[in-house]
């Protein structure tokens, strides 16, 4: 049977959060017939580090890099068809009360609306999700909580993948704040480290 890694990092005093999100990953997968392997990575400094740390340890056919407060939705196994031809695939992302967050992202934060169409162009994929074997080709990502997703997209394309709305690849933000304003104050110096990887490579 196939199987799909999720790494979830994590931090103290989110363990509500890390219990939703799990078992959404479990019952979703187990009603798509998809085996699922779950890595939770435990207080990192930054998203970025623990998806590095994740991805390393992953060993399924997949690779989902995901968050503790973003809950998948049924259905969302049927874009791993698509990764498999070579998408990376953006998310429609609700929250709680079911208005859009965001239905795929032009990067830097800029979101768009539930407007955007399935297959629609986009820069960025707030929950990478890829072959795993993929990950030598666009990771690492940068050791940073905000813009880690926007560098791995960039390398994304870079390797030939095309980022494109997926509705069907759907989750609720349960928006945790613990832990949340650290990560927002950082955001500025996140930027500036995205910024320099780029024109590294």
């Amino acid at each position: 049977m196939p199987v799909v890694s999720v790494v979830l990092p994590t931090v103290r005093g989110r363990e509500d959060l890390l219990d939703q999100t799990r078992a959404a990953f479990e019952r979703t997968t187990a009603a798509a017939g998809v085996d699922l392997e779950l890595v939770i990575v435990r207080d990192r400094p930054t998203c970025g580090e623990a998806w590095n740390d994740g991805a390393q340890a992953a060993t399924g056919d997949w690779l989902l890099l995901g968050a503790d407060d973003l809950v998948p939705h049924d259905g969302w196994t049927a874009v791993l068809d698509d990764v498999d031809r070579g998408v990376w695939p953006a998310p429609w992302i609700v929250r709680v009360d079911g208005s859009t967050e965001c239905c795929g992202t032009l990067g830097s934060g800029l979101l768009l609306d539930d407007r955007a169409r399935d297959g629609l162009p986009v820069n960025n994929s707030p929950v990478p999700l890829m072959r795993r074997d993929t990950w030598p080709r666009v990771g690492p990502t940068i050791p940073a909580h905000c813009y880690s997703d926007d560098f791995l997209a960039w390398r994304a394309r870079a390797a030939g993948l095309e980022v494109e709305v997926r509705r069907a690849f759907k989750f609720t933000h349960l928006d945790g704040q613990i832990g949340h304003a650290r990560l927002v104050a950082r955001s500025g110096a996140d930027r500036q480290l995205f910024a320099e990887a780029v024109t590294r490579l």
